[in-house]
């Protein structure tokens, strides 16, 4: 994913890669030559020293994943239901959301909100189709008085499927990363369980162990514990 931030006198590009590691876990590495993003991590890497998410952008720990400079980068399906707020108090601090709206290049769901405890007040702005992070205003008293434009962040290049837009503004091209970088079903992949009582349901398998599955449903808001000896296949929706 390759952000540019803009303001009236300074732009620049950072990129932020999902590596595929195993079934459960992506990597997350930086390319940040200008230091846009700092100390770019605001959760704390594992032992390994590796930052690492799962796919509903989740780290080790079971927290949500977010960046210093641009917050979370991802919200669930159920978050961003129009006029929805489901999830967001775990997020951010005083939230507001306005409807599904066009922004820049973007159909987006709004948030406005502040994180890390007030330390950041702004507006977030998430792809409407797969709740990726494509833009962020931060609101302070420099932005407020002593800049004609507010400066931002906007998402110019992806190789995530199923983008709202995902053809950059820039003249760059549109693929980040090369490898195992992740794509769109990756963080969303899912399975078709079918029963043998003839019914079937389609979700993320959470947990497999010994006889037991947990199958999370609806982009992780609803998870069902299923008996093995109850499952006639599982087949993947999506390779």
């Amino acid at each position: 994913m390759r952000y540019r931030y803009i303001s009236d006198n300074y732009s620049a590009t950072c990129e932020i890669l999902f590596s595929k590691v195993n079934n459960r876990y992506f990597e997350v590495h930086v390319k940040d030559p200008r230091g846009l993003l700092g100390d770019p991590f605001a959760e704390p890497s594992g032992k390994d020293g590796r930052v690492m998410v799962d796919r509903y952008m989740r780290n080790r720990g079971g927290t949500t994943f977010q960046m210093k400079a641009l917050g979370p980068m991802w919200i669930n399906a159920a978050t961003r239901a129009r006029g929805g707020k489901a999830a967001l108090d775990f997020i951010f601090s005083g939230a507001t959301t306005g409807e599904i709206k066009k922004w820049k290049k973007w159909d987006v769901f709004e948030v406005q909100a502040t994180i890390f405890r007030g330390a950041v007040t702004g507006t977030w702005y998430y792809d409407r189709n797969t709740g990726f992070l494509v833009g962020f205003q931060q609101k302070t008293v420099a932005t407020s008085f002593f800049t004609k434009n507010i400066p931002y962040w906007i998402l110019v290049g992806t190789n995530i499927k199923g983008m709202s837009d995902s053809k950059p503004d820039t003249g760059e091209p549109s693929a980040v990363g090369s490898g195992n970088s992740a794509a769109q079903q990756d963080f969303a992949y899912t399975s078709r369980i079918i029963l043998k009582n003839g019914k079937s349901m389609e979700g993320v398998i959470a947990k497999d162990e010994g006889d037991l599955i947990t199958l999370e449903l609806g982009g992780g808001s609803v998870s069902t514990t299923l008996n093995k000896k109850d499952i006639e296949a599982i087949e993947p929706v999506n390779d």
